[in-house]
């Protein structure tokens, strides 16, 4: 029987080699695949981690982008509101005029423009109730001076309108800065700011 317990014996020692193989290359497979698992892994997080970071640049970008768009804004609504203030103080002090600083604006105007028997509409506020001054200054000028008085009632703060057979020409303090602010905007923006 020792031939047969020396068989088994051996038998159980090949087996036993046998799964320790079986056991160690099972292992050493485990250990690959784990390696490659984990390098797969890690591949994928670096790949993951560098697209939040593009994201996260051009999250970062955009806001930039937004904040500085929102601050050319701010910037250029403040500076309109004090365009608008400039315009608005220009306005008032030409609408506040003295009487005979408005005398002499008057004549300036009216002899620059070649009238010929229109009514003038003037700010009531100045009491100009005859022409005769006004118009021989314009003769003077050699202009017509045929000027007459408005009967219109409608009530002006500055500047003056004439008026022939159903036209009229606004010389009013509010219709000149209108017309003349697209002109002269450009310039105060590069005196202001």
């Amino acid at each position: 029987m020792s031939s047969l317990e020396n068989l088994v014996a051996k038998i159980l020692a090949d087996g036993e080699a046998r799964a320790k193989a079986i056991l160690a290359d099972a292992e050493e497979q485990a250990a690959e695949l784990r390696a490659q698992t984990l390098s797969q892994a890690q591949a994928e997080a670096d790949r993951l981690i560098e697209q939040a970071h593009r994201e996260a640049d051009r999250s970062y970008e955009r806001l930039v982008a937004e904040r500085r768009l929102a601050l050319r804004d701010a910037v250029l609504s403040a500076k309109s509101q004090m365009l608008d203030r400039v315009f608005a103080e220009a306005l008032s002090r030409l609408n506040a005029m003295p009487r005979e600083a408005f005398i002499d604006y008057l004549k300036e105007a009216l002899s620059e423009l070649d009238t010929d028997g229109e009514a003038l509409l003037l700010p009531a506020k100045y009491g100009i109730d005859d022409l005769s001054e006004l118009n021989a200054y314009l003769k003077s000028r050699g202009r017509r001076g045929n000027l007459v008085l408005s009967d219109d009632n409608r009530v002006i703060e500055g500047g003056f309108i004439l008026q022939k057979e159903g036209i009229e020409q606004n010389n009013t303090a509010r219709a000149l800065i209108e017309f003349y602010r697209h002109r002269l905007e450009g310039e105060l923006r590069n005196q202001l700011f």
